[in-house]
């Protein structure tokens, strides 16, 4: 077999042996960004490292789709173990956040994985029907909107499907924030666009975003920022229907219109999540207060000061712990109101990143629908 060249030089990669698998060796980048002291989470086989060559160089702080791939899969053998000497089980799965980003998207007609079927019309039943407005919620009804969508180069481009629900949602104007730049169909030419050139990196681009959205409209009652691997249910009341379940609960909360598998409830309507939230930041509603407040405290700033690759995502732990630690609630819904466009996915079959990432229960999936034709499905 021939190799590709580069392996046999890589710094990382010591403790070479061979067995009945094949040959295998240890990783010390892997060592490096987990903690993890058992040997058996950094041991990669041969083809793994072939792969990885192949690609661009990684470090603790940059890595490729490939090393994304086996710290994924190290950080979900720990989660199983509940934690090892180096890496507890919160670090994990901080871990696990943190390495999907450098996972690829791909298509659910393209994976092997199943997946429920993407929404092809618009829904047409009251939103209300399927997901009931809460018991109680505060506050007047938000009618001023300041809406972002964050954007960022990917191997799969989702930008037009995810501007397209949103666009049919309710949401016609978002701003675009693009962290270096990055096709944007001429359908959405005319959105307003803020490009961040070079890049900064998810995060950053992230608090920008909704420090930008609340400078430009400091009185909106609500700032929606969305990722842009996010699908709303394509439903042209769903904007309507938000506005009137805005504020769930007895006082003013951070809203999630996803809601992943891991967090489906057995019944529907509108939750407070316990604990810290951790499950994505696909599409997150702060009102006017909260949004201020987010900006301006001290440990939220500081998140960007993080050693290695903290710093610069994390978007869905950060808030989580954010507003755990202040009482602040966060709600989201069963069914979800957004879709995971696609699965997340390793290129590495042993260390596939699907599951909580998408909503096993979409209220697109549920809702009866109209075809662009006009007829019912």
């Amino acid at each position: 077999m021939n190799h590709p060249p580069g392996v046999e030089a890589c710094s990382y990669r010591y403790g070479v042996r061979r067995s009945g698998d094949g040959e295998a060796a240890q990783c010390r980048l892997l060592e490096q960004i987990t903690g993890a002291g058992d040997d058996r989470f950094s041991r990669v086989l041969r083809d793994a490292c072939d792969a990885c060559v192949q690609t661009f160089p990684s470090t603790v702080d940059d890595i490729n789709p490939v090393v994304a791939s086996l710290v994924f899969r190290v950080a979900e053998q720990i989660v199983a173990a509940g934690g090892t000497n180096g890496c507890t089980e919160a670090q994990a799965r901080r871990l696990m956040s943190w390495a999907e980003e450098s996972l690829p998207v791909v298509r659910p007609e393209d994976d092997d994985c199943p997946a429920p079927p993407a929404q092809t019309g618009t829904a047409t039943q009251p939103v209300e029907d399927l997901i009931p407005l809460p018991v109680e919620r505060c506050s007047r009804e938000v009618r001023r909107w300041s809406v972002g969508v964050t954007t960022a180069p990917r191997r799969l481009a989702t930008l037009a499907d995810c501007l397209d629900s949103l666009c049919q949602a309710g949401w016609q104007e978002p701003r675009l924030f693009a962290d270096s730049p990055v096709p944007i169909p001429d359908r959405f030419s005319a959105l307003p666009l803020t490009l961040r050139e070079p890049r900064v990196g998810a995060w950053p681009n992230y608090y920008l975003a909704l420090a930008e959205l609340l400078m430009r409209e400091p009185h909106a009652d609500a700032f929606m920022l969305v990722q842009d691997d996010t699908l709303f249910l394509r439903h042209p009341g769903l904007r309507a229907y938000m506005e009137r379940i805005l504020w769930p609960g007895p006082a003013p909360g951070i809203v999630s219109l996803f809601c992943s598998t891991s967090d489906t409830q057995a019944t529907r309507g509108w939750h407070r999540f316990a604990g810290s939230w951790i499950r994505g930041a696909l599409a997150f509603i702060f009102s006017n207060e909260l949004a201020k407040r987010f900006l301006a405290d001290r440990s939220v700033i500081e998140h960007r000061c993080a050693p290695g690759p903290d710093g610069l995502a994390k978007i869905d732990v950060l808030i989580g712990a954010w507003a755990h630690e202040r009482g602040i609630p966060m709600y989201y819904p069963t069914p979800s109101l957004v879709q995971h466009i696609g699965q997340v996915s390793s290129i590495w079959p042993s260390a596939r990143a699907a599951g909580d990432r998408r909503a096993n229960s979409f209220a697109g999936d549920l809702l009866p629908q109209v075809t662009d034709a006009g007829r019912d499905e």
